[in-house]
């Protein structure tokens, strides 16, 4: 709460306060992901409030100016925003949630590929896939880590879906170890049976 008190004379006193609730906002970051706001600009009769991630605010109907995650922005202009108490307020946004598929070059899918952007982290599981919330609507460049070293693609504002292509996958790496040992087993055994030796 903050109170002003005004003294006049004649003697006459007039105070005034506001009721300010400290609340803190997220954003909707699809899927049923939500990440924590890093700045909302809020406007209510002509009044503009910033709040970097929460803060003291009046309450009331506000119109949202400007909702940030890390140093993209993702609100929805003009949305209504009521405050009616402390606590968390979720505020609708223009992130998405981008499914990303990991696959060799042979269309093989990759497992325990780390998945780095901005704005989130992933890693695939065994199918290849992966989920990366958080995603604002722009290009958006992502990192796949994976057993030959660094990938790099670029995630367009208008795709919920992605394939990631590496050059090879750990599933692949096996077949050719285990095609390769079983080769030399053969070649071997056929060696021997001729009565040759090394």
């Amino acid at each position: 709460r903050s109170i002003s008190i005004r003294v006049s004379k004649p003697l006459k006193v007039e105070a005034y306060w506001k009721t300010l609730d400290y609340v803190s906002f997220t954003l909707d970051a699809g899927a049923g992901y939500i990440v924590p706001a890093s700045r909302v600009v809020l406007e209510k009769d002509g009044e503009r409030v910033v709040i970097e991630g929460s803060g003291f605010i009046e309450r009331g109907l506000w119109t949202l100016i400007e909702a940030w995650f890390k140093d993209a922005e993702a609100g929805v202009y003009g949305s209504e925003v009521m405050v009616r108490g402390p606590g968390t307020i979720m505020l609708p946004s223009k992130l998405r949630t981008v499914n990303i598929k990991v696959v060799d070059m042979l269309g093989i899918p990759s497992p325990n590929v780390r998945i780095d952007t901005s704005y989130s982290s992933s890693s695939t599981g065994l199918d290849g896939s992966a989920t990366l919330p958080a995603i604002p609507p722009r290009d958006v460049e992502l990192k796949a880590t994976h057993i030959l070293g660094t990938t790099l693609e670029k995630i367009s504002p208008d795709v919920g879906e992605a394939v990631v292509r590496i050059p090879l996958s750990i599933y692949s790496l096996i077949a050719i170890i285990t095609l390769s040992v079983a080769t030399g087993y053969i070649v071997l055994k056929r060696w021997m049976k001729r009565g040759k030796s090394f």
